[in-house]
């Protein structure tokens, strides 16, 4: 087993910190760092593929990364299930299990997020509304507790563990084995649509007139363009696809050119260029509004349609010389226009403008996980990402957003950079009280940690405002 001190980053590069890092590759190799840290008086992180946007699994002390923990145990064809190791990515299985007629059925918008760390955040796709969250598809786990046990848990075995594991944050076990129920694809293509038009009523509208019928749907909408105040929005939305019948990962690899003209090596170099950050709230708004890149049909790959990022701006976190901050909030939908109204008053106040705005549809998933971000009744989120250049400006803006968002009995996504105190905590996730009971049954010495727990959980003054 190896180990390096480094400085790591979460991955929207705003904060970082630096730990002694163990790559891991058995539950052996876990069982020993937890006897060294324990030795040595101190703490662990767990760190997935490092995909999370802030400080979930950053840490001063100790880290246990699963990268290299990350194989494939047992693939059940059969009875559509596949067992597997922490360090396994979303783009490992869909590898594994496409040209089998199988696929998970929640889809993150990155690629590389590893299973142990979308158990962890309980992370979605677009397709949120119709399949849920990840943990609904989660048959079982089998977890190291910090006193070196090992326990197996699923919904009727140890399911307070089950439950709190998933959606907590690496704070209560390392996991080590979990087994995934797959579901059965007839293609792998989709034909998804595309309606643009102005304001935020109609895009509710539009949206919520669509949500039933598709398979997979996200919205954007121009803040960031000289054209911003007309409020333009292009809503995609997508099922799969009646016209192609392949069962492989056709535009699946990674293009080598940002905008098909940009080789992505020098994406970073050619950012620094003062004029190209104008450029980039350009295209970014003229996209999001559909004055570029518009269609009104069209069949494409799932992978080219559900990791647009990756395929049409590779290296987007590497933008921005102090990182980028993307905050991501839900809203009840009947409440949800006049939240974003107040929202964008509040973000012109600060005079701020968003690379970037996306909103999405979701529903509660009909399960108990303690710290998941889902609603209790069907909800939009609103998600906007900021130049951290601006990060003063930004604080005020969410100091403000946050108060706001309780008003409007809403709550911000772990996975993302969030930026809330203890109290806010508590009133916007109802299990809090619950998690901190399981955590003190599971993880009695407090072993496990990260900086978000410090800065939110613990409330450690030296790492407020480091998200």
């Amino acid at each position: 087993m190896k180990n390096e001190v480094k400085k790591t980053y979460g991955w929207s590069r705003t904060t970082s910190d630096t730990s002694n890092i163990f790559y891991v590759e058995s539950k052996e190799d876990i069982i020993k760092v937890i006897k060294l840290a324990k030795t040595e008086s101190k703490k662990i992180s767990n760190i997935g593929s490092g995909k999370s946007y802030g400080d979930n699994f950053l840490n001063d002390e100790v880290s246990i990364s699963f990268a290299k923990f990350n194989k494939v145990l047992n693939y059940d064809k059969k009875n559509k299930k596949v067992t597997v190791e922490p360090g396994v990515t979303i783009d490992d299985l869909l590898r594994i299990t496409v040209n089998d007629g199988l696929m998970f059925p929640v889809l993150p918008g990155i690629r590389y997020a590893s299973v142990g760390g979308c158990l962890s955040n309980n992370v979605h796709g677009k397709n949120v509304y119709k399949n849920n969250y990840f943990g609904n598809h989660v048959e079982s786990l089998k977890v190291i507790l910090s006193n070196e046990s090992v326990l197996f848990c699923d919904r009727s075995k140890n399911s307070d563990l089950f439950f709190s594991i998933i959606s907590g944050l690496g704070l209560i076990g390392f996991v080590y084995e979990i087994t995934l129920n797959l579901e059965e694809i007839e293609t792998y293509f989709v034909d998804q649509y595309q309606i643009k038009n102005k304001r935020i009523n109609n895009l509710i509208h539009d949206y919520t007139k669509f949500i039933n019928e598709c398979d997979f749907s996200l919205a954007l909408i121009d803040n960031g363009s000289i054209f911003r105040k007309k409020q333009g929005y292009k809503l995609t939305y997508s099922n799969y696809s009646e016209k192609v019948s392949k069962l492989n990962l056709d535009q699946h690899e990674l293009k080598p050119f940002m905008f098909g003209i940009i080789p992505k090596i020098f994406v970073p170099f050619i950012l620094k260029l003062p004029f190209m950050k104008y450029l980039m709230y350009q295209f970014m708004g003229f996209w999001s509004s559909g004055k570029v890149g518009y269609f009104k049909e069209m069949t494409v790959s799932l992978s080219d349609y559900n990791f647009q990022f990756d395929h049409t701006i590779p290296k987007y976190n590497y933008f921005f010389k102090k990182g980028l901050i993307e905050y991501h909030c839900m809203i009840p939908k009947a409440l949800f226009e006049e939240f974003y109204k107040k929202t964008i008053i509040k973000m012109k106040k600060e005079k701020l403008k968003t690379v970037f705005t996306a909103i999405k549809y979701y529903q509660n998933s009909g399960e108990n996980f303690l710290l998941s971000f889902e609603p209790e009744e069907d909800s939009l989120g609103l998600s906007i990402h900021f130049d951290n250049k601006h990060k003063k400006k930004i604080d005020t803006f969410i100091d403000q957003l946050n108060e706001l968002i309780l008003e409007y009995n809403g709550k911000v996504y772990f996975a993302k950079n969030i930026n809330i105190n203890n109290d806010q905590l508590q009133m916007m996730y109802p299990g809090y009280s619950k998690f901190v009971d399981m955590k003190k049954k599971y993880d009695s010495e407090d072993l496990l940690t990260s900086n978000l727990y410090k800065r939110i959980f613990l409330e450690k003054s030296k790492f407020y405002g480091q998200y």
